[in-house]
């Protein structure tokens, strides 16, 4: 077998994908948790993309808006990717 096969059976078979795919709450609290951070990040992206086309807040800067909303894109980012891989180890 080869190394990534190897890599991939060991994470599924971890006591962390285990206890996500066994209870009866976790699962769905983490995909809950993935959603809103998805919905998060694509919503602020909008809110950017919007004030570039200066359909919204035209009166703002972009600068201003970038400052204020960017950080916010990807820490749901990272939620995201963090709350997604925790639900593909535990449904391989």
């Amino acid at each position: 077998m080869d190394l990534p096969v190897q890599m991939l059976q060991m994470i599924e078979h971890s006591r962390l994908a285990i206890a996500i795919a066994q209870s009866n709450w976790l699962f769905p609290a983490i995909e809950t948790i993935h959603v809103l951070s998805l919905t998060l990040t694509i919503g602020t992206v909008l809110i950017v993309d919007l004030r570039i086309l200066g359909l919204a807040w035209a009166s703002r800067p972009y600068s201003a808006v970038r400052r204020d909303i960017l950080p916010l894109t990807w820490i749901a980012f990272g939620v995201a990717a963090v709350s997604g891989l925790l639900l593909f180890i535990s449904q391989f």
